[in-house]
């Protein structure tokens, strides 16, 4: 096992999710905390029926993916799926087995929560600045036949014998 202790060791970091999302800062705090640990072929990262409250990334070799009812999926490091922590679903649905040497990092579940959360409020606020103005303008768009109206209302009436003004209606091309 080894700590994240060296210069540039987070680049890693940043190939896999959510750690990708992340700015520098976050990303040095969270890698202060992470270890990784190499296994040997039969290791076992999990069981089947497991409430552990870590989630594993595999860095390379090669683990089997165990089912209750003993059907076995290779998970290769080289997959692009592998970005993703091995089985997150707890309890966990399989026993998890290094088939070849590994390397693998480990993150507590509570932290990686976190983060995910931190970065759904984050987009939801990015969202929101951006809609912004749209709904300033469908706002605004929605005022002008409101003050239209009213202005109509605290005009006097026009004497006989004048014709009043023709107004034609503009469609709306904001909504």
């Amino acid at each position: 096992m080894s700590k994240l202790d060296t210069p540039g060791s987070t680049d890693f970091l940043s190939t896999y999710s959510p750690f990708d999302s992340i700015d520098s800062e976050l990303l040095n705090g969270v890698a202060g905390d992470i270890e990784v640990k190499v296994a040997e072929p039969g290791f076992c990262l999990f069981e089947n029926g497991d409430y552990d409250p870590d989630e594993i990334y595999l860095m390379s070799g090669s683990i089997s993916l165990i089912a209750s009812d003993g059907r076995e999926n290779i998970v290769n490091a080289d997959h692009s799926h592998i970005r993703f922590p091995i089985a997150r679903l707890r309890p966990r649905k399989y026993t998890a087995k290094a088939s070849s040497e590994i390397r693998y990092f480990v993150i507590n579940a509570a932290v990686l929560e976190e983060i995910q959360s931190s970065l759904a409020v984050d987009n939801v606020m990015l969202q929101e600045m951006q809609e912004r103005p749209q709904v300033q303008e469908q706002s605004r768009a929605q005022e002008r036949p409101q003050l239209a109206s009213a202005q109509r209302l605290a005009s006097p009436p026009e004497p006989p014998g004048r014709a009043s003004p023709v107004t034609r209606s503009v469609p709306d091309r904001c909504r």
